[in-house]
């Protein structure tokens, strides 16, 4: 009986195993995905500098337009070579960024080889007469033992990134993550408003798809800090990123985290985004546009990102995608500003930047004008980016994705005195907008009124795939929230003392606790009210401030006086946040570091 029992119990084993073996042969196998360095064949190596973010060749500096950090770099006075070695076989997409710089002068020929058991095939070739930065991809079949080589003839420079070599990949079995954010939003823009507000018709239909946080907070008053929060999950006291100071390498970087599952992209338009400021670690391709202000920035920017998932059928991608479309000056597109409706309208206007950031002699109407044009802004932004969402739609790759639109600080039309940003943390500065569509419209519709970060980006981009988060960040995961949780109490905070570019401005930091936002404010010192004579002086502000956001959304009316209970809570954390601001290093003069070209962008966008 019991032999009769073993034998049944080996058969019914046996065919398990065989279904299991022939389930295992009708299972697609996941699609391979790797990174492959290049070689060095041909040409004088140069070296990476990590504290300056270029490529050396001897003492000289080799400044090129785009980051490429993790890649290989040769000078050559005849012929150079790079060559790749992929160990993939199938059909693969591959993907490289490169940079060529022909020096002292003249031409460089290119040519990108494949080359198959002893057989060559050209993939590309051209001809640069001044510095080139791009990216090369292409869909070939490869075999074991085939490599990949950029070749060069003439006299300069050639970088090649690290190449990713991934098996081609239907839409449906992608995985997508895009983080879009339009420098400058204010979160007002796109809150549930009266049927006679101003519509974002791309914007609202995407937030019906998305979980919607109604009191998203910019960890900083300007774009710089607010980033380097957003990549590596600190507050600016921590972090201490300054125009001199990018982001240390022993700082978190929250991409890390990505870096072994998805390719990762970011288009952007540079100044406080370029990768001198330390952001491009963990970053496979890194491209920094060389306009950082058109009237089509925001067309642009999705035109690049829609031919790189085109021309990219990666198995999983993460993207990042900047524009300054939204920052001053205002220019819109004149058929954006005419949709407004009729009457008189200013085509653009500059910016009350620095001595002019409190000037209160502005007329009524060009305040009115000033909106007017950020409007006009915004709605085109909402057009693009709805053609972009809409080019997801029919590539089918919007369900699987995950699409984050964020923003880094918003605006000020002298609600509290004072124009563009930098200088306050009032609502219309702090307040910005934050969606997140989850794969297969998870979550969606759901509202969440409490406050929360843009340090939390990412680490609840980690946690929904499943990825750990470092230790010891400020960001926290939002999933348990949007999930119908409650979080553990926190402050969450925002500041503009770290790493301020002009050291005129008002330095101050916030903490939001429950319906309070506090500001403490730092005195103004001598120097600077001097520095704004011309115009008019800062408002005065009392050390602490208190705002009941739940009563008094636009932060109008001042309650400390009558709530000394509340800020006796918030004193420790007052205390603690004092202690780190003490701590930094000092800021600084970065306009002696600045390149020509990049005080001309600053100067563009109203910082100079």
């Amino acid at each position: 009986m019991k032999r009769k029992a073993l034998v049944a119990l080996l058969g019914c084993l046996a065919a398990a195993g065989a279904g299991l073996a022939a389930w295992m042969l009708l299972k697609p196998a996941a699609p391979r995905f790797a990174r492959v360095q290049f070689a060095i064949v041909s040409g004088e190596a140069l070296r990476y500098d990590a504290s300056l973010f270029h490529w050396r060749s001897g003492d000289k500096k080799v400044r090129v337009g785009q980051a490429i950090a993790t890649g290989r770099g040769v000078a050559f006075s005849q012929r150079a070579e790079l060559r790749a070695a992929p160990r993939h076989s199938g059909e693969a997409v591959i993907f490289f960024p490169y940079s060529v710089m022909p020096f002292p002068k003249g031409s460089i020929r290119v040519e990108i080889v494949l080359r198959k058991k002893g057989k060559e095939t050209t993939l590309r070739a051209f001809a640069v007469r001044q510095k080139a930065s791009d990216y090369f991809s292409a869909v070939v079949r490869l075999a074991r033992g085939d490599t990949i080589s950029v070749r060069a003839t003439g006299r300069g420079f050639l970088i090649a990134g690290q190449a990713v070599i991934a098996d081609v990949t239907e839409p449906g079995r992608r995985q997508y993550v895009f983080i879009v954010a339009p420098d400058t939003f204010r979160g007002d823009r796109v809150e549930k408003r009266g049927a006679a507000a101003l519509r974002f018709p791309n914007l609202e239909e995407f937030a019906r798809d998305a979980v919607v946080f109604e009191n998203a907070v910019a960890p900083s008053s300007w774009t710089l800090p607010s980033f380097a929060s957003i990549f590596s999950g600190l507050y600016e006291f921590r972090h201490q990123v300054t125009p001199l100071s990018p982001l240390a390498a022993d700082k978190p970087h929250l991409l890390a985290g990505l870096t072994p599952r998805f390719p990762t992209i970011q288009f952007n338009d540079g100044v406080w985004l370029s990768a001198k400021m330390g952001l491009a670690r963990n970053h496979d391709g890194f491209f920094t546009s060389s306009r950082v202000r058109d009237v089509y920035a925001d067309r642009r920017l999705f035109a690049n990102a829609r031919n790189f998932i085109e021309t990219n059928p990666f198995p999983s991608l993460f993207m990042f995608l900047h524009t300054y479309k939204l920052h001053s000056p205002f220019e819109p597109g004149a058929e954006f500003l005419a949709a407004l409706g009729p009457g008189p309208r200013q085509p653009r206007m500059g910016t009350y930047a620095n001595q002019a950031q409190f000037n209160s002699r502005v007329p009524a109407a060009e305040r009115r004008a000033m909106e007017e044009l950020y409007d006009a802004e915004v709605l085109q932004f909402d057009h693009f980016f709805g053609g972009f969402i809409r080019f997801l739609k029919r590539a089918g790759i919007y369900e699987r994705s995950m699409i984050v639109l964020i923003s880094d600080h918003g605006e000020e039309f002298a609600e509290h005195g004072g124009w563009f940003h930098g200088h306050s943390l009032y609502r219309e500065i702090y307040h910005v907008p934050f969606f997140i569509k989850f794969p297969d419209k998870l979550y969606a519709g759901r509202r969440c009124p409490e406050f929360v970060s843009m340090c939390d980006v990412l680490p609840t981009v980690l946690d929904q795939l499943r990825i750990p988060r470092p230790p010891d960040i400020d960001g926290i995961s939002l999933l348990p929230l949007i999930r119908g949780s409650r979080l553990r109490p926190r402050a969450v905070l925002a500041s503009a003392t770290a790493s301020l570019f002009n050291s005129d401005l008002p330095q101050r930091f916030s903490i939001f606790s429950g319906p309070y936002h506090l500001i403490f404010n730092f005195p103004l010192p001598p120097q600077a009210r001097a520095y704004y004579q011309k115009y008019g002086q800062p408002p005065e502000r009392p050390e602490i401030e208190l705002f009941d956001t739940r009563s008094d959304p636009g932060e109008q009316r001042e309650i400390s006086g009558q709530n000394q209970r509340v800020i006796a809570s918030l004193r420790p954390e007052i205390v603690r946040i004092l202690k780190q601001i003490r701590r930094r290093p000092k800021a600084g003069d970065p306009k002696g570091t600045l390149l020509d070209d990049e005080q001309d962008a600053l100067r563009t966008l109203g910082y100079l």
